[in-house]
């Protein structure tokens, strides 16, 4: 039997197990979103900022922390450019483009994302690891940087410990098997470790970015304002030359 193929599956049946472990606990229905008081405790474990706070993120935390992410309106807008992008750029190659091959692209996206949050799921929760990223509180730019890629390389457990950081491994992998057998082409066990190595590198970007977040907001918010102030002396210097 095709290793990718076993893989997939053995991945398909834990993911369908832990949703079901993390939906078990407590019946949830689709119509509880509208009734504020009744989904009040399950949106608890979503948000960002409680997670933030949390010293102990059970199973359930983590699983609707990735199904928030998986569904939000930011992970869709994200599909949708890449598949344009791809659709632009015809990698992969295909003989034939058209509406169907793009929402086949963007399938293709939500496809490896749930793979990688799988991977996720499952590693940072058995390897103890923190969930949410924090900044660090250094100053200069390579030791920022540093923090920034030893972020990935190591993750902080529950007792404040480094350990390796088994999630973005495993989120990587989960990517890039789930998609090889969706690929027309590349899609063996070569295509996927390929697929998987991109999608670890994303990891350092992302970490890079999240350091930097503030001082590239300041930035922009920075020329905005210098772009602002200057049309308004280009308005008053017409003004009084009038």
């Amino acid at each position: 039997m095709n290793v990718i193929a076993v893989l997939q599956k053995v991945f398909i049946c834990t993911a369908i197990v832990g949703a079901a472990f993390a939906q078990g606990t407590k019946p949830w229905s689709p119509l509880q979103k509208f009734v504020p008081s009744a989904v009040s405790d399950r949106d608890k474990g979503c948000k960002f900022s409680i997670l933030q706070e949390s010293n102990e993120i059970t199973f359930r935390e983590r699983f609707c922390f990735y199904e928030s992410k998986l569904i939000s309106p930011g992970t869709a807008a994200h599909g949708i450019a890449l598949a344009a992008f791809a659709q632009f750029t015809n990698r992969p190659y295909v003989q034939d483009q058209g509406p169907e091959e793009f929402g086949r692209r963007v399938g293709l996206f939500y496809i490896r994302r749930i793979g990688q949050n799988g991977g996720e799921l499952f590693a940072g929760y058995l390897n103890h690891e923190e969930l949410v990223p924090h900044a660090s509180l250094q100053h200069g730019f390579w030791k920022r940087s540093r923090y920034a890629a030893m972020a990935v390389l190591t993750a902080t457990d529950d007792n404040g410990k480094l350990r390796p950081a088994l999630a973005p491994i495993a989120g990587s992998l989960g990517s890039g098997m789930m998609s090889a057998a969706f690929y027309r082409h590349s899609n063996g066990l070569e295509g996927g470790l390929s697929r998987a190595g991109f999608t670890y590198g994303t990891y350092f970007a992302t970490a890079l970015v999240r350091e930097f977040e503030p001082d590239l907001s300041n930035f922009a918010a920075h020329l905005h304002r210098k772009k602002r102030t200057g049309r308004l002396v280009a308005v008053v210097r017409g003004s009084q030359k009038n």
